[in-house]
């Protein structure tokens, strides 16, 4: 008699994807009386803000707010509930979501996020937070779409010191020291800057840009924007930028937006950069010296007054007090 033989099959289980969100995390240190916070390639959203703890002693406050990547539609940061692990908070220095610095050992400020998806802000007005003082802000929120708001803050500094804020990596070997593609938000609101240059950035991509109450306290400073490539749309207002040298706005190749209005300056040039029907709206510009747009190339490049009359940009003064040509 035969016996037939049964094969036995173990059973298991094949482990999913992991879905989890991972906290961010940055670090916060002070190097040579520096304030230096440092991300990584995960989503991260971090405040720096100047309060007053304690009793009475003025502090940089660095915090980490829940995040995971997202932003809505007009580009502001996301803000979810933080889960009861709280997986998508922002960590400083691996453990604590408050840093605090006192404010007498800093003179000077440098944040670098990287890679990933990411929000900061700087600065602000309400619930304690002081004027944001410092003698240099450099800021560089990295690769893919970034969120950057300053607000409130005074950089104090002097005529061989610089500050940027860009939202885009700073690579020096390529033009104007920017490369990457993501979608930014730059909205920088009550800055003054003193003897210091500023430059802005936001690099590839479709930007936006709001720039309002721009305020220069010495005569030795210049301010430079470089929008970079893409459709990018800027609206800046209400500003005075008293400088000795000159202010420059290169919006970059692309169909670009930009609006003027409110603005005082000593030379400014408006640089729409290469594309097809880029436009700019100016109303208010009071020059001590005078305002120079450059059309770049392609067609339909066009300028629009407060009165709504316009022109398309070309070799001849079209309003008084503005200078055009078409290439740079």
């Amino acid at each position: 008699m035969s016996r037939t033989k049964t094969s036995k099959r173990k059973l298991g289980f094949e482990s999913l994807e992991d879905r989890r969100v991972f906290a961010g995390q940055v670090t916060a240190t002070v190097v040579n009386r520096e304030l230096v916070v440092t991300g990584g390639a995960a989503a991260n959203f971090v405040t720096v803000q100047q309060q007053v703890v304690g009793a009475g002693v003025l502090h940089y406050v660095v915090r980490g707010l829940a995040f995971e990547g997202n932003f809505t539609a007009s580009g502001d940061p996301i803000t979810p509930a933080v889960g009861p692990t709280q997986a998508n908070q922002t960590k400083v220095n691996n453990t604590a979501d408050v840093v605090r610095f006192p404010a007498s050992g800093i003179d000077k400020v440098k944040i670098s996020l990287k890679g990933g998806n990411d929000a900061v802000r700087i600065g602000g007005d309400t619930g304690g937070v002081t004027t944001f003082v410092t003698n240099r802000l450099q800021v560089e929120t990295g690769l893919d779409n970034d969120y950057l708001l300053v607000k409130n803050v005074r950089i104090d500094g002097a005529p061989d010191e610089f500050s940027y804020l860009h939202t885009t990596q700073i690579v020096p070997s390529t033009a104007r020291g920017q490369l990457e593609a993501g979608n930014d938000k730059l909205v920088v609101q009550s800055l003054r800057f003193n003897n210091t240059d500023l430059f802005m950035g936001t690099g590839g991509g479709n930007d936006s840009i709001f720039l309002s109450n721009l305020v220069t306290l010495g005569t030795e400073s210049e301010f430079f924007l470089y929008a970079g490539a893409g459709n990018d749309r800027l609206n800046w207002s209400s500003s005075n930028l008293s400088l000795g040298k000159q202010s420059a706005l290169f919006m970059g190749a692309g169909t670009d937006n930009a609006i003027i209005s409110g603005v005082a300056n000593q030379n400014l040039l408006v640089d729409l950069g290469a594309g097809n029907s880029d436009v700019l709206r100016v109303s208010s510009i009071r020059n001590v010296l005078k305002t120079t747009v450059r059309g770049g190339e392609g067609s339909g490049d066009g300028l629009t007054k407060a009165d709504s009359s316009s022109n398309n940009l070309g070799p001849n003064p079209a309003f008084s007090g503005l200078e055009f040509n078409d290439f740079i």
